[in-house]
């Protein structure tokens, strides 16, 4: 376990180090908030009716409801399944990621972008919830996949694969719809990224499992 622990500590300092720094340059450095312009700027082409309509849809996948729903069924397939170990760690997850979140928005209080007409948000916004939240949620529950996965790397490859693509998604999102700066999505991936490293080392202490999702130690 404690090669396993170290090898997660760089990733996760990481995370911390580049949240802390954007929490920072959202605020306070003009190079960032010029980089947010340049990248809002850039997506516009993805803003025809059809396209804010399919985002719409894909920023649902990242909603408080949606991510509580998923949350409370994976809960309950955990409990009566063999991966119970698992259910304290991902609620860890979820839940530190959350607070960590909403803490930074309404310490920050970041104003948000300009809203195009198809959606607003009432909450500050560095970082960004949905983004966060789908980070976590998703991320962690193809951690649990990757670990009943029997046939190894190409079953891993396609579950990250799929959970990286949700998330992508949804980030890409809430910056296509006007609701974030892309900034604020960087934050929320960070933040569910150091939550998340947290959750793999809680997880596999309690699995105490030799077919773990990151390399086995030696």
């Amino acid at each position: 376990m404690g090669a396993f622990v170290k090898r997660l500590g760089l990733p996760a300092v990481s995370c911390l180090f580049l949240f802390l720094a954007l929490a920072y340059g959202s605020i306070a450095v003009p190079s960032v908030q010029g980089i947010d312009a340049t990248i809002d700027a850039a997506l516009d082409f993805m803003r025809s009716r059809q396209g804010l309509a399919v985002f719409l849809w894909v920023t649902t996948l990242g909603s408080g409801a949606t991510l509580l729903a998923i949350m409370l069924t994976a809960t309950g397939f955990l409990w009566f399944g063999p991966d119970r170990p698992f259910l304290r760690p991902l609620w860890t997850v979820y839940l530190g990621t959350e607070a960590m979140v909403w803490s930074a928005k309404f310490i920050l209080k970041r104003e948000r972008p300009i809203f195009l007409e198809v959606a607003s948000a009432a909450s500050p916004s560095f970082p960004s919830a949905h983004t966060a939240g789908a980070a976590a949620v998703y991320g962690f529950l193809a951690y649990i996949l990757m670990h009943r996965a029997t046939s190894g790397g190409p079953a891993h490859a396609c579950i990250l694969a799929m959970a990286a693509f949700i998330i992508a998604a949804v980030a890409l999102s809430r910056v296509v719809l006007g609701v974030h700066f892309f900034s604020d999505v960087l934050g929320g991936l960070a933040a569910a990224g150091l939550w998340l490293c947290l959750g793999a080392a809680m997880a596999h202490g309690a699995s105490k499992c030799s077919r773990c999702p990151i390399n086995k130690e030696s």
